[in-house]
């Protein structure tokens, strides 16, 4: 059984180089509704798991928005926000 000191130094070890997701560009696999991978090979559709914002909608509706187009969301506990398109 380890010590209190060595407790706490694992804990901290365990916490170095944890991976943040928090920023995340995705592929814009479908326009309407939208749908994008994430390059983790998973995908999320608009709606519960991916809130468009009103600039993303505004480039669906004038076409500048396509398939294969980079979108820079964030996300946090499985669901994302996509903010606008990466160029």
């Amino acid at each position: 059984m380890a010590d209190g000191i060595t407790e706490i130094a694992m804990m901290f070890k365990e916490r170095e180089n944890v991976k943040s997701e928090f920023i995340v560009v995705g592929k814009v696999l479908q326009t309407a509704p939208l749908k994008v991978a994430d390059g983790a090979e998973i995908s999320v559709d608009e709606g519960d798991e991916l809130i468009v914002t009103k600039t993303i909608k505004t480039l669906i509706q004038s076409g500048e928005l396509k398939i294969d187009d980079k979108v820079l969301m964030i996300s946090d506990n499985g669901k994302y926000a996509a903010i606008d398109k990466v160029v």
